[in-house]
């Protein structure tokens, strides 16, 4: 009964909430400026119809971070950070969804899994959402939820550009570096093939990568 008057609240929200958005009342600017989609992941009862609204209306958002000293969230980073506190359903579909979506100039889908949350002066202010979902929900369900995502979903994110941005940005917990070796074993011997003919670019990435603050 419960689950029946979830769903049913759900859908009349999603339907106000489109309503709105039609005669200009809403705005996607709206959802940004207040945190909405970050408010609605950290709801304990995942209201599945109006996130899928509400990311339809800017797929962007779901890579936005918000800090948590803006006054409208009350934790800092990307929706992500917030439904990992969460359900492992709501877990699972806002992951789903970034990886759908993930791309430049915003981090990475896959790599959202291990996004510091970090302030100006490059201190981290939030764990990543890998690390929230394992303390909330156990570690061995949280890496079956994200095998399985990305066994449906082969190929689903650029090799290269994933390691490369996980070597070099401080903001990425080097977990995200061991994931995306493990998964593709071979992936040193593909960049060493692609620099043989391209020191300039090999040494830039080298520089990169000795200059990357490791954080704990």
């Amino acid at each position: 009964q419960d689950e029946e008057h979830h769903q049913l609240a759900d859908a009349r929200c999603r339907q106000a909430m489109r309503e709105l958005y039609q005669r200009g009342y809403f705005t996607i600017e709206d959802v940004r400026r207040y945190g909405l989609l970050h408010l609605l992941c950290l709801n304990d009862v995942f209201a599945e119809k109006r996130f899928q609204f509400l990311v339809g209306l800017d797929p962007s958002i779901l890579l936005t971070v918000c800090n948590g000293w803006d006054g409208h969230i009350p934790i800092s980073g990307c929706p992500l950070h917030c439904a990992a506190r969460r359900t492992i359903k709501a877990f699972q579909m806002v992951f789903e969804a970034a990886l759908n979506y993930g791309g430049n100039p915003y981090p990475h889908g896959i790599l959202m899994l291990h996004y510091y949350s970090i302030n100006p002066n490059f201190t981290i202010v939030e764990k990543t959402p890998f690390q929230l979902a394992c303390e909330t929900h156990g570690r061995e369900e949280v890496v079956k939820v994200v095998n399985d995502i990305l066994k449906a979903r082969p190929n689903s994110y650029d090799v290269i550009s994933c390691f490369l941005n996980a070597a070099m940005k401080e903001y990425y917990h080097l977990d995200g570096l061991y994931f995306v070796l493990r998964e593709n074993p071979d992936l040193l011997q593909q960049l060493l093939r692609q620099t043989t003919n391209d020191d300039g670019a090999a040494a830039t990435t080298a520089r990169h990568m000795n200059k990357r603050q490791r954080l704990s």
